[in-house]
């Protein structure tokens, strides 16, 4: 069985069109933000805390 994992995605409108959040991991590379569903999680809730978890954006809307 599959692992289900949330990919919040972060859009803005830059200068030259829409930028996607990124970040850049010291040994995996440049990533998303992305984790793994708890159990008792929805999907959504999981997408919110993986964001506030990896980036420290608080108070994200689903």
């Amino acid at each position: 069985m599959r692992t289900p994992k949330a990919v919040p995605i972060v859009l803005r409108q830059g200068p030259s069109g829409a930028e996607v959040l990124l970040f850049i991991h010291p040994l995996a590379g440049v990533q998303l933000v992305k984790g793994t569903v708890e159990p008792g999680e929805s999907v959504n809730e999981a997408a919110i805390r993986e964001l506030a978890e990896e980036s420290g954006i608080e108070g994200a809307l689903n």
